[in-house]
């Protein structure tokens, strides 16, 4: 049942093998004591796409570091200075698919996506918490997924899947708990602090299945994995209705 009739975004539950960066940029850091994104570079991302061709990867995922900034999601200049095209191209010569990772529940302090949603900041009894960087990159905000910033999120994501042909979505870091606001989609003034932070904690899966299948109403073969590696994840039954979850992370 949940193989083929659980989720009408059918293209999550076929069987394809996937190959993931992230597993170098561990080594990078806890064995040659480098920066994560170190060789977060086209160079290197093409020396991989080989290898993996090789092998008989079908989908290629570059991790944590492609973007500028978290929020308004675009390519690193930087780091890939054409902005992924030739990885893409390259991916589409071999018929690989282009994977990118995501946090869903961040923006950059300098992002247009933080600007236009400041009233969705994650808060908590009131505060909003500090920014923090992202793997190496700006530091961000925490952003409620339970609120209207949820749509904003699924329009990037649509966005880049039509410009950047980005196909899997690997997302990660969201925690059953983070927010009481009282002004988002999780109660009001009118409930207490604790009813509105486990509204929250019932409504984040659906905030989550919500972006999926809003962007696989635009992009039906688009999928969206979900980390639930590390402790304190949004995990259930219900995510499987637009998703899928993977369960070990560092190059899966």
């Amino acid at each position: 049942f949940v193989l083929r009739n659980m989720s009408p975004n059918a293209e999550s539950r076929k069987p394809y093998i996937f190959y993931n960066t992230w597993n170098f940029q561990e080594r990078n850091k806890h064995w040659y004591k480098k920066p994560y994104l170190a060789d977060m570079t086209m160079e290197r991302m093409l020396q991989e796409i080989e290898i993996a061709h090789q092998i008989g990867i079908e989908v290629f995922v570059v991790d944590a570091g492609w973007f500028e900034k978290t929020g308004d999601w675009q390519p690193s200049k930087t780091r890939f200075p054409d902005e992924l095209k030739t990885v893409k191209a390259i991916l589409d010569s071999y018929g690989m698919k282009l994977g990118l990772w995501f946090n869903p529940t961040v923006a950059a302090k300098s992002s247009s996506m933080l600007a236009k949603n400041k009233d969705c900041m994650q808060t908590y009894n009131g505060k909003t918490g500090n920014p923090f960087p992202i793997w190496e990159t700006e530091e961000s905000y925490g952003m409620c997924l339970v609120s209207q910033y949820r749509d904003a999120f699924a329009d990037e994501l649509i966005r880049l899947a039509k410009e950047v042909g980005v196909r899997y979505f690997k997302w990660d870091a969201i925690g059953q708990y983070g927010c009481n606001d009282p002004n988002h989609f999780h109660g009001t003034a009118a409930n207490s602090s604790q009813e509105r932070s486990d509204c929250y904690a019932f409504e984040i899966g659906r905030s989550m299945n919500y972006v999926v299948d809003k962007l696989c109403s635009v992009y039906p073969d688009a999928i969206v994995d979900f980390d639930i590696t590390d402790g304190g994840r949004t995990v259930g039954l219900g995510f499987l209705a637009s998703g899928k979850y993977f369960l070990i992370n560092n190059g899966p």
